[in-house]
């Protein structure tokens, strides 16, 4: 078992005297401490998706197209643009940064799905304080059912749970949407009554999930399947890729894009793929470059493909681009083992899938294995524009869970 380092995240300025967006109070002046702890209100239900989380030239493209994604800790933070752990100034361990984050600015800066940050504290409160575009994050205090932060694009202390009772307390703040709409940096948590206190690393192993929308969780929380897109029905905390992680004690890296492919997108075109978008830290930037030596993922899951095939059979050369992404994944982790999975929109992709992964099992590839999730017939119902519910995530979720377990020993 492999454990990334836990290093701490000091933020050396809070700031005080903001207000928050979406706590029902903001947090109290004279309980409150600085810096890397946290203050308290209550996670609310907050408002939905504001103006910012609209789609862009960069979203969802095709309507029913799917993307996915994958999200990862490694309890550290990163740096230039990295995903695993490094100090950015000198302290005990504090925070927890599961994901790909740019620490090449003042302020943790990330885009990815499911990008998490877990801290342990005491006292009677926490609030966090963000900055940059609208997003929306799961919050999770104590283990207990999430709550939304809806964080409009305003600085300031937001709320996270208020009125606790006064000891040690966890708290996971996990983005719910995905990368294109925009970076979010993190500036600090605030803690009402006490402060951060040093924890170990919260999982024990590490999963990278490779996808589209469907692993983004698009429209999860949708009642479909005539609903569009909003950021109010994405939800990557409870798509199959975060609750398998879950289900296997493991942090999860989410690298998907709704409309994406790995030869083509949902739209047709050919670029920003991806393969391409793979090695970014913040995917909207292209000049961003992922450090993959920073975090080693023991299993990857890829389900990519409903995309490609949108607008119908691309043939041979879907293939053979899936077959070399596999392939460099092989090289840059040479012991992970690496799931290909098909389905549930459409199992179309799935005989290509298979014939890649038996190439390479023939080749001597005794890590890889394919997967075929069972198709969606609407027995479950839909998500919105026929994307994967709540339901049908479980179902992906359980489908893979137990391959994981019998390949890994976990």
């Amino acid at each position: 078992m492999r454990l990334l380092t836990s290093r701490v995240l000091l933020i050396a300025a809070l700031l005080s005297g903001c207000e928050g967006t979406i706590s029902s109070a903001d947090p109290d002046d004279a309980g409150a401490t600085g810096v890397g702890t946290a203050t308290g209100g209550g996670a609310t239900n907050g408002g939905g998706a504001t103006g910012g989380g609209t789609s862009t030239g960069g979203g969802p493209t095709g309507g029913g197209n799917a993307t996915g994604g994958g999200q990862a800790t490694g309890g550290g933070s990163a740096t230039g643009g990295g995903g695993g752990s490094s100090n950015v100034d000198a302290g005990l361990e504090l925070v927890h940064f599961i994901g790909r984050f740019d620490t090449s600015g003042t302020s943790p800066t990330f885009e990815w799905s499911g990008s998490q940050l877990t801290t342990e504290f005491t006292g009677t409160g926490v609030g966090v304080t963000l900055s940059g575009s609208p997003a929306q994050f799961a919050v999770i205090v104590d283990q207990g059912t999430p709550t939304l932060l809806d964080f409009t694009g305003t600085s300031g202390v937001h709320t996270l749970a208020s009125g606790l009772s006064n000891g040690p307390h966890t708290v996971t703040l996990s983005r719910r949407t995905e990368a294109f709409l925009g970076p979010v940096s993190f500036e600090g948590f605030t803690v009402t009554g006490g402060a951060l206190v040093a924890s170990p690393p919260p999982y024990a192993h590490r999963i990278e999930v490779i996808g589209d929308s469907i692993s983004c969780g698009y429209g999860d929380e949708g009642v479909g399947p005539s609903c569009g897109f909003t950021p109010d029905t994405e939800n990557e905390w409870l798509a199959w890729g975060s609750l398998t992680a879950r289900a296997l004690g493991a942090e999860h890296h989410t690298v998907a894009w709704s409309g994406k492919g790995v030869y083509r997108n949902g739209d047709g075109s050919m670029t920003e793929l991806i393969p391409v978008l793979y090695d970014r830290t913040i995917p909207t930037d292209p000049n961003s470059t992922y450090d993959h030596a920073s975090w080693v993922p023991e299993v990857i899951l890829i389900d990519l493909g409903t995309n490609d095939f949108a607008i119908g059979d691309p043939g041979a050369p879907y293939a053979m681009a899936y077959e070399a992404f596999v392939t460099r994944l092989r090289t840059l982790y040479p012991d992970a083992w690496i799931f290909c999975a098909a389905g549930p929109i459409t199992l179309q992709y799935a005989p290509a899938v298979e014939g890649v992964v038996a190439s390479r099992t023939q080749a001597g590839d005794q890590r890889i294995r394919s997967v075929r999730f069972p198709q969606q017939d609407g027995s479950l119902g839909f998500g919105c524009d026929y994307h994967p519910n709540l339901a049908t995530h479980q179902q992906l979720a359980d489908t893979i869970t137990p391959l994981i377990r019998a390949a890994t020993g976990w």
